[in-house]
């Protein structure tokens, strides 16, 4: 990937450095100009590249978990470095755009397309976050001079002020579930969900990434849990702010914030590779922190964890035992007719005619493609334009395999890719599980199993203002291409994503998305 450190305006009249200037030309020629495309081959679908467990299959995979889960040390890994830039999108633009002197707050909505707003504002007592300041809430709508100077009043509110300070927090410590009348945010939630799982294993620990300038704020945190859960170990791990990349605004311009500063952004979770790569233990799980569930759905998720931990651990064992033969030369003739149907069966790989004539070539190539980190990631069917889908494309060794593509790497102007992408039927929501050892028990180097040049161009709002940055293509995206993936269809239980504004709200709440009448 291009050096993203120095992504600086071609109008910054501070700089003198010619390096400066001619790297960021080179940045910016990038993110106009540059492929930051992926092929795909198809999308992978059930019976394709996707799995759906039956029940026998699933009470089988438990079973192997509840068995077998105390060998292993174990983290759930927590990318929690992301501010909560998209969730609170709508009211951010909301604070710096709209004028109740000029319009209404319906006519805003409508003319902006922001109808999320609307169930915001109609469905405020049933949010996550209001026990915690509805006596403000109540006093601001009160003493406004009518009901759209007080919604404009409100929502500055709650986004700035010390009691609630919503675009000061990172997405994991901002509230998004109300648990017995409580505000819980996905902090912790993650939390509640590794202490069911934690003492399953001979050693575990929690750990969440942090950007360094909110590192207190989680700090804050650990303290209040560790005194709630004294025998769980919760860590933080700080995502290289080395990594953050300056922006640009609409005009290609080095975005400035409303203080004069250049304005940056952590470089995805990409960039968290290396923290990743850090951890020890043998089985990791990675959640999106965003990707929470209520407590009346904590025992299916839970459940699924297991689930999915059983097969990792089944496949796992397998995988080993076909690797040291294949590097001794014992695979017999039935031997090598068991593994062509174990490639087909999990990974839906066909090298059954190539192991028939067993060629040195092929068996170095399977060889080669298992020997490498192995995760079983959870995907669920398409409902809408959703970011990371399943797919298959070819790895760095040009043999087609399953991967996570999301949709801005395809080429839509392609009339094959967009094809493709609008044909998928299964998306990830980031919840997989890893193991990063070798069958001689050494850790893999995770960056020898990614596609290190990879990146995107992002666009989002930022205090108001539009921006684009380059970012590291996602950890489970190029970051894990040559990992050994299977994709299991999960059940919708275990799939809570809160993206936007509307997903705040109970199950069952308005999602309108109608025009308004003025």
């Amino acid at each position: 990937m291009l050096s993203t450190h120095y992504l600086l305006s071609m109008n910054d009249a501070t700089l003198t450095d010619t390096k400066n200037y001619d790297e960021a030309d080179k940045i910016l020629k990038s993110i106009l100009y540059d492929n930051h495309h992926t092929t795909v081959t198809r999308p992978a679908r059930l019976k394709d590249g996707i799995l759906k467990l039956s029940a026998t299959k699933r009470r089988r995979f438990l079973k192997k978990f509840k068995k077998k889960a105390a060998q292993y040390s174990y983290t759930d890994f927590i990318p929690a470095s992301g501010s909560g830039t998209r969730l609170l999108q709508d009211l951010v633009q909301f604070a710096h755009n709209y004028d109740p002197s000029e319009q209404s707050v319906s006519t805003y909505i409508n003319s902006h397309g922001c109808y999320n707003l609307n169930d915001f504002f109609k469905h405020l007592k049933r949010l996550p976050f209001y026990p915690l300041v509805q006596d403000e809430i109540k006093e601001t709508l009160l003493n406004a001079v009518d009901i759209n100077h007080g919604r404009l009043d409100m929502v500055k509110f709650l986004l700035t002020t010390d009691k609630l300070n919503l675009t000061s927090l990172p997405v994991a410590l901002i509230p998004l579930h109300r648990t017995d009348n409580e505000a819980a945010t996905a902090f912790d939630q993650h939390v509640s969900l590794h202490d069911a799982l934690a003492s399953t294993f001979t050693a575990s620990n929690l750990t969440f990434t942090v950007p360094q300038k909110r590192n207190q704020l989680f700090q804050e945190q650990l303290e209040s849990k560790a005194a709630q859960f004294p025998d769980l170990d919760i860590q933080t791990t700080i995502q290289d702010p080395a990594s953050d990349v300056y922006c640009l605004n609409e005009n290609n311009e080095l975005a400035i914030d409303q203080t004069g500063d250049r304005v940056m952004q952590p470089s995805g979770h990409g960039s968290l590779l290396s923290n990743l790569n850090d951890v020890e233990s043998e089985i990791i799980h990675i959640s999106s922190v965003n990707n929470v569930p209520q407590r009346v759905n904590m025992k299916a998720y839970v459940k699924h964890k297991k689930i999915m931990t059983g097969y990792l651990i089944y496949v796992v064992n397998q995988v080993h035992k076909y690797l040291a033969k294949l590097e001794n030369g014992e695979l017999t003739k039935m031997e090598r007719r068991k593994l062509g149907k174990f490639l087909k069966r999990y990974f839906h790989l066909d090298f059954k005619v190539a192991l028939k004539q067993s060629t040195e070539g092929t068996l170095s190539t399977i060889y080669h493609l298992l020997n490498a980190p192995i995760r079983v990631a959870a995907v669920a069917p398409m409902k809408d334009n959703t970011g990371d889908v399943a797919f298959w494309a070819t790895n760095s060794r040009n043999i087609e395999t399953l991967q996570i593509i999301n949709k801005n790497q395809i080429d839509s102007s392609d009339e094959y890719q967009k094809a493709a992408l609008e044909s998928a039927s299964h998306y990830s929501f980031a919840s997989m599980f890893l193991y990063t050892n070798d069958y001689k028990g050494n850790d893999f180097d995770l960056a020898d199993y990614s596609e290190p040049g990879a990146c995107t161009i992002t666009e989002r709002s930022i205090e108001g203002q539009q921006v684009k940055f380059i970012e590291q293509d996602g950890l489970w995206n190029a970051k894990m291409k040559d990992h050994l993936t299977i994709f299991i269809e999960a059940d919708d239980s275990v799939f809570n994503p809160i993206n936007d504004l509307t997903d705040l709200l109970p199950k069952g709440k308005s999602r309108r998305r109608n025009r308004l009448r003025k």
